[in-house]
């Protein structure tokens, strides 16, 4: 049985998109959605955080989510976990360390919280990473800039409801060389894995 599932963009012969969310729905209707464990999307999308939530909450499976494109915001935001309380600012990295030698202290590890949208994602790829820092946030015109807040939120609030990250792989990231050396020393203390790729 083939585990993954790999969409892409429609275009019309006129030359305009059909809605993605419709695309995107109907081609995992066809599929097991509780088998689906690789999901590769080939075409930027302009999709809310809404949106994106209904789209990949059926697939509780998946472990790896590949973007050929940009990472966008929206994304980001549907895949953030809602929190009560602030995550820890330094958390232990839980998921790929001791405690998952025997199976007596696998059954024993806490489960994702319910609300978590892929709780089994342990790896984000992506083409291309826009980051700029916290204070350029409000400047920005589109979904497809990213703040340095923003991603260390996603990743913390990740661990702190047990669906901690394993590797986050980017092949290129815009960013100021001072925020590319921020975020690096940030994902070098709650990563197994990471790759920012190369600098534009």
């Amino acid at each position: 049985y083939d585990r993954s599932l790999r969409l892409a963009l429609l275009t019309a012969s006129h030359g305009q998109r059909f809605s993605f969310k419709l695309t995107i729905m109907r081609a995992i209707s066809i599929f097991e959605l509780a088998q689906i464990q690789y999901l590769q999307v080939s075409s930027p999308v302009d999709v809310s955080a809404n949106e994106w939530s209904e789209i990949l909450r059926p697939l509780n499976r998946l472990v790896t989510l590949y973007l050929e494109n940009y990472l966008p915001l929206p994304l980001l935001i549907a895949l953030t976990p809602p929190i009560s309380e602030p995550p820890p600012i330094a958390v232990p990295y839980p998921s790929s360390q001791s405690g998952r030698d025997s199976e007596s202290e696998s059954e024993s590890e806490p489960q994702p919280d319910d609300s978590v949208i892929l709780p089994c994602m342990r790896y984000l790829r992506a083409f291309e990473l826009i980051l700029v820092g916290d204070d350029q946030g409000s400047a920005r015109e589109s979904g497809e800039v990213i703040t340095r807040g923003e991603l260390a939120k996603f990743l913390l609030t990740r661990q702190h409801a047990n669906a901690a990250l394993d590797g986050l792989r980017i092949e290129t990231t815009t960013a100021q060389e001072w925020v590319r050396k921020d975020m690096e020393t940030f994902l070098s203390g709650i990563l197994e894995y990471y790759d920012l790729g190369e600098s534009e």
